[in-house]
């Protein structure tokens, strides 16, 4: 059974320490290490929003955003090769919860870059209503050319309700306080 839940640093730990060769090679690209376990800290550590995906009780995708300027969010995703089996519920949160959230929040804009090889990250990022605003030729340490994705807050037609104020928790945030 999937199920979306809060970051963790376990959770991202496992992921990033057993993400795809593809994500790994995306993300290395763009850092001057090649530190996984870094990676999952950081993530946790700069990320306002985001969600572990399990399958059962194994954390097999993490995806989240951090706000890197006033209403601009950097959003992120990897996972592990068992990718296929939590994608369709990522997208759904994504699409359903975490962007919401981000509209809610006051985001104008996510944005993420992605490696022009990276062909299924593509297909992924349009689902979800991403566009392609520009190429970024010899932007990754060893010249790779990178595509940045963006949506604005005026590209986006998403029902903002139900979503999780950001300073509640949850899958989001964090947890829903009783009542509500």
């Amino acid at each position: 059974m999937v199920t979306l839940r809060p970051l963790s640093s376990g959770g991202l730990m496992h992921v990033a320490l057993n993400m795809r060769d593809a994500d790994a090679a995306e993300i290395f690209a763009l850092r001057f290490d090649d530190d996984r376990a870094r990676i999952a800290t950081e993530a946790k550590a700069f990320s306002r929003f985001g969600a572990l995906a399990y399958d059962g009780a194994t954390p097999v995708a993490a995806i989240g955003a951090a706000e890197v300027t006033p209403g601009c969010f950097e959003m992120w995703l990897f996972a592990t090769d068992a990718w296929p089996v939590v994608a369709r519920a990522v997208a759904r949160h994504a699409f359903g919860r975490l962007i919401p959230a981000l509209l809610a929040a006051g985001g104008r804009r996510g944005q993420c870059l992605s490696l022009s090889t990276r062909l299924d990250a593509h297909r992924f990022l349009e689902r979800l209503g991403f566009l392609r605003e520009g190429e970024l030729r010899a932007r990754g340490r060893n010249g790779e050319t990178f595509f940045l994705y963006a949506w604005r807050r005026s590209d986006v037609l998403l029902p903002l309700s139900p979503v999780l104020h950001p300073t509640e928790r949850g899958p989001v945030g964090g947890s829903r306080p009783a009542g509500r």
